[in-house]
């Protein structure tokens, strides 16, 4: 098998039949998630960070593949049923007698990316376990003896040494506010 090296060269290497569906299909993704990169993992399309793919998408012999994360699949259990889509841990597979819903693909989408934790900064996409993190690091190291609060958030946005990840925590915190409380650890 021919290593695939971007999008086009994959739409254009699979079954002609394929190639309208999986172009939509791309441009679906593309369009629901526009904060996150068009990746090649594991020789197949996808969307996402370094090597975690929000979304990807294959072709094969006799039907397509959509990937998504597992948690997205079983939230929308009902409607991909409905569907009558086909799915797996991770997939659902679809032909061209039965293609995917234009909005199934939106929500699977932002579900995937939801659920592997993604908060997209323009261009940057930061996991807002690394935010989480840092906030915990930087509230107990500037004010230990604060109980957490908007000072406590304050402090800590200011105290972040990257413009990117202050960025990122202020619009975590403006878009979610259970992310602004460090998580209690154990002690007296």
């Amino acid at each position: 098998m021919e290593t695939i090296t971007n999008h086009d060269a994959y739409i254009v290497a699979a079954l002609e039949a394929f190639r309208p569906l999986l172009a939509q299909l791309r441009s679906q993704l593309a369009g629901t998630l526009r904060d996150v990169k068009e990746i090649i993992s594991y020789n197949m399309p996808g969307f996402g960070i370094g090597k975690t793919v929000a979304a990807g998408y294959a072709a094969f012999s006799k039907q397509c593949g959509l990937y998504v994360a597992l948690g997205a699949i079983v939230a929308h259990g009902d409607v991909i049923a409905a569907a009558g889509l086909n799915a797996t841990k991770t997939a659902l597979t679809f032909s061209l007698r039965n293609p995917f819903p234009n909005e199934l693909v939106r929500t699977l989408a932002l579900s995937s990316r939801e659920q592997l934790g993604f908060c997209g900064i323009g261009s940057d996409l930061i996991n807002n376990d690394h935010i989480c993190g840092l906030y915990a690091l930087f509230t107990a190291s500037i004010q230990p003896a604060q109980s957490p609060g908007p000072q406590a958030s304050s402090a800590c946005e200011n105290a972040l040494p990257f413009p990117r990840y202050r960025m990122a925590f202020q619009t975590l915190c403006a878009s979610d506010q259970r992310h602004c409380t460090p998580p209690r650890t154990a002690g007296p």
